[in-house]
């Protein structure tokens, strides 16, 4: 409303809570502990990043299907180091 151009692109916040719940729940994770010491960090995290490219498709049909257009094509994942670069 001020002259200020708001990109519409669809993105992933990859350290976000409902990605690490689903996955605690997918890895049975009971403690938050056990992320490290049972599961191993890097483990952990690449199962955050299977399960964003897993659901992706899902979203995509879903935000079409309630009428908000979003750019998919370009969607950033918070985890990519354009995107970390871009903030910094």
């Amino acid at each position: 409303m001020r002259g200020y151009r708001v990109r519409r692109v669809w993105g992933w916040d990859g350290h976000g809570l409902p990605i690490e719940n689903k996955v605690e729940g997918e890895l049975q994770i009971r403690r938050k502990k056990d992320i490290e010491e049972v599961v191993g960090l890097k483990t952990f995290i690449e199962h955050c990043q299977k399960y964003v490219n897993d659901v992706s498709a899902e979203w995509e049909w879903y935000v079409d299907h309630i009428g908000r257009w979003v750019d998919f094509k370009n969607a950033y994942k918070t985890w990519d180091t354009d995107y970390m670069e871009s903030v910094m």
